[in-house]
């Protein structure tokens, strides 16, 4: 009795300081790295921007449709400090980057206007389509020329706000991460699980940098019209595992530890 009592307080007794590092392992793709890390640092990238003005006021407003496509570049995996790890290896050359392409960023101006005589704000708010692919190329010169996807990230939310003060201003997403399994087996893992089929999510952390060539005007120069501007992002990128997938694999994990000491007694 007292055994089944432990158990059930085992299986059933929350884990809330539970959080197991995320893997990579580039073995499956050719390579021989492999390590855990707690983000994925992004920085630079050149994303093209469209406004659109959907309510037909000729005023960006809420209601207007925003598109971001393009990439961001993952410049390094880091620790919980922020310590840069050592992830080169992979060819003579010297390593890999990571491009997280936008496919697209689809949302909608949730709120804005002017804030103070001349000074504007604007929020996007993101649901459901958007989504990026994480691409791994082992082909160092600038820019993407590989097609080898690593992960995909779905299903985004979130917020994106921008002020004309700073020009700049910063977003926070997440999205369901690999849900489709387009990547090999064994590339992200927690526990030595694929974390797609863990319901994993990628939070992403990123500024809004370099908005050019101005910052957004505050009326379209036509009714129904557009806006275009180019912009960088840089911030970090992590994953999480929700609450119940953790307990589920420890419970599963120490009832099939306490199977093999029931066989050997």
């Amino acid at each position: 009795m007292l055994k089944k009592t432990l158990v059930g307080l085992a299986l059933a007794a929350p884990l809330f300081a539970f959080a197991a590092p995320t893997t990579f392992s580039n073995v499956p793709l050719g390579g021989a790295k492999t390590f855990d890390f707690e983000q994925i640092q992004i920085s630079g990238g050149n994303s093209a921007v469209t406004l659109t003005d959907a309510n037909m006021n000729g005023v960006l407003d809420a209601g207007d449709t925003f598109v971001e496509t393009g990439l961001v570049a993952g410049v390094g995996f880091t620790d919980s400090l922020g310590n840069v790890l050592i992830d080169t290896g992979l060819n003579s050359s010297g390593g890999y980057q990571l491009f997280a392409v936008f496919n697209p960023l689809g949302g909608q101006v949730i709120a804005g206007g002017a804030i103070a005589p001349g000074i504007f704000s604007y929020v996007v708010g993101f649901a459901g389509t958007s989504g990026f692919d994480l691409y791994y190329d082992t082909d160092l010169s600038a820019g993407l020329q590989g097609s080898n996807i690593i992960g995909r990230g779905s299903n985004g939310r979130g917020t994106c706000s921008v002020n004309s003060i700073s020009q700049s201003g910063d977003c926070v997403l997440t999205f369901d991460f690999d849900a489709a399994a387009v990547s090999a087996a064994g590339v992200f893992t927690q526990m030595g699980v694929d974390i797609g089929t863990l319901d994993a999510s990628v939070r992403v952390d990123m500024n809004v940098d370099a908005i050019n060539p101005s910052f957004f005007s505050p009326t379209y120069s036509v009714v129904g019209g557009t806006q275009n501007r180019s912009l960088n992002h840089n911030g970090s990128a992590s994953f999480t595992v929700p609450e119940p997938s953790s307990l589920a694999l420890l419970g599963l994990a120490g009832l099939a530890g306490m199977a093999r000491r029931r066989k050997a007694a």
